[in-house]
């Protein structure tokens, strides 16, 4: 007869339980993909195509203005925005960071497009530009473009005596 020697796992410390599979009425953990590949393939179902065409409308009532002065949001003012000064403004429920570099006031959506970190916490620099806080990605003020493969959204912005507009 010979004797079986029994291997210790993890599982046999005190206060751990054994992995099992889940029983009736458990649900099994949820479900991780195994590649970082892209899926391929469309997503958009025949059935929400009317949804979507559905949804496209106007933001908000002009109110009878015309379309070049409907879009424009006063948003600040320029005693708001020191030399070289930043603020955050909320439009619609968008955030909106405004800096204000020399004498060109700069209006960029407030997410970085990588992990949307707060762009108005950023690095402001020379360019103009504004370095994201969280990682470092570089976005030009005047066209969103950045030194990676994402580009943040900017708005144009006037200025009329004291008040700072934004067009959405």
């Amino acid at each position: 007869m010979t004797a079986r020697r029994r291997v210790r796992s993890s599982a046999d410390s005190p206060g751990s339980s054994p992995k099992r599979t889940p029983g009736a009425g458990e649900t099994f953990p949820a479900w991780r993909p195994t590649s970082s590949e892209p899926a391929t393939g469309s997503m958009r179902c025949a059935s929400t195509a009317p949804f979507a065409r559905r949804i496209r409308r106007p933001r908000y009532d002009s109110g009878g203005m015309s379309p070049e002065s409907a879009d424009w949001v006063p948003v600040a003012r320029l005693v708001d925005l020191g030399a070289r000064d930043r603020a955050l403004v909320h439009v619609n429920g968008t955030e909106i960071a405004l800096f204000r570099v020399g004498e060109r006031i700069y209006a960029i959506h407030n997410r970085c497009p990588h992990r949307s970190g707060p762009l108005v916490r950023g690095f402001l620099e020379d360019g103009p530009a504004i370095r994201c806080p969280m990682h470092g990605w570089r976005y030009a003020l005047t066209t969103g473009e950045s030194d990676r493969p994402a580009r943040a959204t900017v708005y144009p912005v006037r200025v009329e005596g004291d008040e700072i507009s934004v067009r959405l």
